[in-house]
């Protein structure tokens, strides 16, 4: 795999590039601002992002169902009946999206377009496309990079949702983990591993509002 190229006007392994960095694991998505504001100022693009325009629609559609079903499957089975478990080991406490009634349409719209673009967007550019790729730059670690880059990336990512509380942390980390592979072996395609991110929230949160329960077994 090829890193991403360093900030072009900071040097790759410069104080100030480091101080970005523990900024964007500081940050979360609110460093989502500064992110954009480096690119339209020419000191990161796009495109070392990972988001490159798709060659085939078509084939970018089917691989953006795919990796949704597989997001959904493996939370019902594996990541959600995992990490109720551990964060009831941690605390029992409610979280804030625990006390939300999601069959209320207004809710449900309010959350359906905060979500796709807090979370399926503002997230992944700043933890696939920004720490996950940078922390493995910079990381001195040889092989280890990566590995280390997707547990700190993703400690980052649970924190941020500490509001849902425990089991919410952990399943956002164990979510956070599956999605950073798949943003590595499809070949760090931003705009995909956004694409899913979104329609999983969609999936998740209308068949709350409409009160659908899919029946999967439980592998947990």
């Amino acid at each position: 795999m090829t890193f991403p190229k360093p900030l072009r006007r900071i040097k790759n392994d410069g104080v100030v590039d480091l101080a970005i960095l523990i900024l964007a694991l500081i940050g979360g998505i609110m460093f989502s601002l500064p992110l954009i504001l480096l690119i339209l100022f020419g000191y990161l693009s796009f495109r070392a992002l990972g988001m490159t325009k798709p060659q085939n629609w078509n084939h970018f559609a089917v691989a953006a169902v795919l990796l949704t079903a597989i997001l959904y499957i493996a939370s019902k089975t594996t990541l959600g009946p995992l990490a109720s478990l551990v964060g009831e080991q941690i605390s029992d406490a409610q979280g804030l999206t625990d006390t939300i009634d999601f069959t209320d349409w207004k809710i449900y719209l309010l959350f359906l377009g905060v979500s796709v673009f807090t979370a399926g967007f503002l997230e992944e550019i700043v933890y696939r496309g920004y720490l996950l790729q940078r922390l493995a730059e910079r990381l001195p670690l040889g092989l280890m990079s990566w590995p280390m880059a997707i547990l700190i990336s993703n400690v980052s990512f649970s924190l941020w949702h500490a509001h849902g509380g425990a089991d919410s942390m952990v399943f956002s980390f164990l979510m956070g983990v599956l999605i950073s592979l798949f943003f590595l072996f499809t070949g760090r395609k931003l705009w995909l591993i956004i694409a899913a991110h979104s329609l999983y929230d969609v999936v998740i949160i209308s068949l709350r509002f409409f009160q659908i329960d899919v029946p999967l077994p439980t592998v947990v």
